[in-house]
């Protein structure tokens, strides 16, 4: 199962195991943790998912998917100090824990589109590899995933 979207939630990062909600959580988050971030780690934790965008290390830039509208206006102007001023991330991946080591990188893409201003939201990227095994059982092929477990049919 693979969750991806704009959640309008800021999670932030685990600072402490007990922190991560049961290692829905990773250490690599950014920012703070609001009311709809609760709800949404609250929601991975009964659905066994995990917010890969909070497992892997990379810069500010890379992790804020969202610019309000005030900072776009003093980008335009200049006027901004910080080059994540008025950056957020909201928007996120998620995939049940067993599925967590096929994703080997989770990262927002600022640069897709250049030019492109139909969306304040910039892509969130994920690179997954599968490892998917076939066994043969009775004459029928089934396909299992990372848990060794049978799809249903």
């Amino acid at each position: 199962l693979i969750v991806l979207g704009d959640f309008n939630s800021k999670v932030g990062s685990a600072s402490s195991q007990a922190d991560s909600y049961g290692g829905m959580l990773g250490s690599h988050g950014v920012g703070s943790r609001n009311a709809e971030g609760e709800e949404l780690l609250s929601f991975c934790t009964a659905h066994r998912l995990r917010v890969t965008n909070t497992f892997f290390r990379h810069r500010a830039a890379r992790k804020l998917s969202w610019c309000s509208p005030m900072a776009v206006a003093a980008q335009q102007q200049q006027q901004h100090r910080s080059p994540t001023a008025g950056l957020h991330c909201l928007d996120y991946i998620l995939v049940r824990g067993q599925w967590l080591s096929s994703v080997h990188d989770c990262w927002v893409c600022r640069n897709a589109n250049p030019g492109w201003e139909v969306s304040d939201h910039h892509p969130v990227l994920a690179k997954v590899r599968l490892h998917l095994k076939q066994q043969q059982l009775s004459g029928q092929t089934v396909h299992h995933g990372p848990t060794d477990r049978p799809l249903p049919h």
